[in-house]
């Protein structure tokens, strides 16, 4: 029995580990509460910049075609998941329907664990997790109510190991050679819901704990 016990505990503390690895995961829903926004004077402004009502921030999370068109500069978007805290390790990009120069050229990735709140939030609050330069097709999206096509899209990887309640996506530039008039179809971050590693301490407790349960049911 202590043999067969003794298994259980390499599997456990294998499969304990191996969970803290796992990526690929969607982390935005439709639904998800978000906010479209413009980084200026340091803060990410909420409702800042201009888009019509039928291109507002809110689809570029839907999971369907129709487009996030804002006409101002450093323009982005916040989402706070609704099933919980997440590391991110991938981001996608779908290209809109219209206007192949108001593709964006570039983005970048923070994440917080702060409330939002108010409508101006420092960028000292946010944590940078990565940036890079997009490359997206030419062709486009349907948009409206038609299903998204991964032929019109990019997928990038970037490292990170720390769990964010919310993400701030910003795109600094577009295919204009500009940073002002920017849209897309959609986006998605990829990757899994955090799970807090246990310290070395915490570790040897449960260690300890389980070597204890082994030798009393021996």
């Amino acid at each position: 029995m202590k043999t067969n016990f003794l298994n259980f505990l390499i599997c456990f503390l294998f499969m304990t580990v191996s969970v803290f690895g796992q990526t690929g995961d969607p982390i935005f829903t439709p639904g998800d509460p978000i906010n479209g926004g413009i980084v200026s004077g340091g803060n990410f402004e909420i409702n800042g910049g201009y888009w019509p009502d039928y291109e507002a921030p809110l689809n570029a999370i839907d999971g369907f075609g129709q487009k996030y068109y804002n006409t101002f500069s450093n323009v982005g978007i916040l989402v706070t998941p609704s099933n919980g805290t997440f590391v991110a390790n991938e981001i996608k990009i779908w290209t809109a329907n219209d206007v192949i120069a108001r593709d964006p050229a570039s983005f970048e990735i923070y994440g917080t664990n702060n409330p939002i709140s108010g409508s101006a939030i420092s960028m000292n609050s946010f944590t940078f997790i990565a940036s890079g330069s997009l490359s997206l097709p030419d062709t486009r999206n349907a948009g409206g109510t038609n299903p998204l096509d991964d032929a019109n899209s990019q997928l990038l990887s970037f490292q990170n190991t720390s769990g964010f309640a919310s993400y701030l996506i910003i795109f600094p530039t577009n295919k204009s050679g500009g940073s002002s008039d920017t849209q897309i179809a959609e986006v998605q971050l990829y990757g899994s819901v955090y799970i807090p590693v246990p310290t070395i301490g915490q570790w040897g407790l449960i260690i300890l704990g389980l070597f204890m349960v082994i030798f009393a049911i021996a």
